[in-house]
């Protein structure tokens, strides 16, 4: 029984990664570097290996998490050197940030589409030490947790909606094994996950920060009113912020205005990004708990957007 729920999970969730695979293909046709971005076990790895039997070349798997792989690349230009035929899959590259002047140089010495296929659980913009730019070399592609579109009709809205789009969230057998995985997944951002970026404070610090967020969803940003909570200045908790963004959990949401100026000078909105994480973050325990929550709106809101 539990085998046969396992596969059915794994069968729904490489259906829901379809569209994506689609577009992957069509960009690794065409750039030389592809990066897959997103937060941690939203399924790129899971993505990345789906697409290999439709490639056209023989591919390389590296996961810069690991040390032995990180071994392998001692001595990186060496070895890349002698996969040119190949597209390597680099997986979670902000792990080495030192690759990226090397890509660049070798895509300019050879510009093949499906050269390198990256893999990140960061926006490059903050990972430390990512200053070299593969601009007009390399193709992004977002995946995020799934979305109200992406869930077949078999999954109940209200279950989605509790749970998340996280995969093993979303696809847990239970409610409390949901809640059990989300635990873990936050508390190993803020320990692990989010210093390794160089957030540059302490885990305490980053609780508090993301919990106060989570009260915030749907709200207008107020740096202030975050710094005098948070005993800091306006320009610690917006560099805070940029980083729970940059690592795909936290969005900001512009104000439109027909004055262009408008939009650039007033506050926009703050959301975090999966609803599963913002009802932990509340320690809202179950769908009859939110419905009497004040978070309630917000929740729904953001759902739909």
């Amino acid at each position: 029984m539990i085998t046969r729920i396992f596969k059915d999970s794994l069968y729904l969730w490489y259906m829901l990664l379809r569209k994506e695979e689609i577009h992957l293909l069509k960009l690794l046709r065409q750039f030389p570097v592809v990066g897959i971005l997103g937060p941690r076990q939203v399924g790129k790895t899971t993505l990345a290996m789906k697409i290999i039997p439709g490639m056209k070349k023989k591919t390389i798997y590296l996961d810069l998490e690991s040390l032995e792989d990180r071994s392998t690349l001692r001595a990186p230009e060496l070895f890349l050197r002698q996969h040119t035929d190949k597209c390597v899959i680099l997986d979670e590259i902000q792990f080495m940030p030192e690759l990226f002047p090397l890509l660049r140089s070798l895509v300019d010495r050879d510009r093949k589409p499906a050269r390198f296929l990256v893999l990140g659980s960061a926006n490059p913009s903050i990972i430390k030490g990512a200053s070299e730019s593969l601009a007009g070399r390399i193709a992004y592609l977002e995946l995020n947790p799934f979305s109200i579109a992406d869930v077949p009709a078999n999954i109940a809205m209200e279950k989605h909606w509790f749970r998340g789009g996280f995969p093993d969230s979303l696809l847990a057998k239970r409610d409390s094994d949901a809640q059990r995985w989300l635990d873990a997944f936050i508390k190993t951002y803020i320990e692990r996950d989010l210093p390794l970026l160089g957030i540059g404070t302490s885990p305490q610090i980053i609780q508090r920060f993301w919990t106060m967020l989570a009260t915030a969803h749907g709200n207008t940003w107020n740096a202030s009113a975050f710094g005098r909570s948070l005993g800091m200045s306006d320009h610690s908790v917006n560099h805070y912020l940029d980083y729970l963004e940059g690592a795909f959990l936290v969005q900001r949401l512009k104000p439109f205005f027909v004055n262009a100026r408008k939009r650039l000078v007033k506050s926009p909105k703050v959301y975090i990004r999966d609803s599963g994480i913002l009802h932990r973050l509340l320690r809202i325990s179950g769908m009859n708990e939110l419905q009497h929550h004040i978070a309630l709106g917000a929740s729904w809101e953001w759902l739909c957007n």
